[in-house]
């Protein structure tokens, strides 16, 4: 029984390094993240609510957007980001705000509220 805890400690202590390629960084910015998302050579990081966009190479900011309102390019809450060939969206709680590939602001769409689950009331 000793010489399999013994094997089971050092594979524990061989598996404690870092695999070949793997990088580790600290990214000071971002205290909350709620979600991630990856696209290309680009990591963004949402924290309502901006959005935070690394480089996968280096793990540079090159840029951080984002401001909660009701005005355009603004939003209240976040869902989702999107990734087309030719623009991005964020979708929001009630609307697609469109963004050219630099992230320019250039359209908002709003969208009525749909919900798929619900209260089945009892009568």
């Amino acid at each position: 029984m000793k010489k399999i805890y013994g094997f089971l400690l050092i594979l524990l202590i061989a598996c404690q390094g870092s695999l070949p390629g793997e990088k580790v960084t600290v990214l000071n910015e971002v205290k909350a993240p709620s979600r991630f998302y990856h696209h290309g050579d680009h990591l963004y990081i949402v924290e309502f609510p901006l959005v935070y966009d690394y480089s996968l190479k280096d793990f540079h900011l090159i840029r951080k957007f984002g401001k909660s309102g009701e005005g355009p390019g603004e939003w209240l809450s976040f869902a989702r980001l999107h990734f087309h060939p030719d623009y991005y969206i964020i979708q929001s709680q009630t609307r697609f705000s469109y963004y050219n590939l630099d992230w320019k602001y250039l359209k908002d769409e709003k969208v009525s509220l749909h919900f798929d689950r619900g209260v089945q009331l009892m009568g």
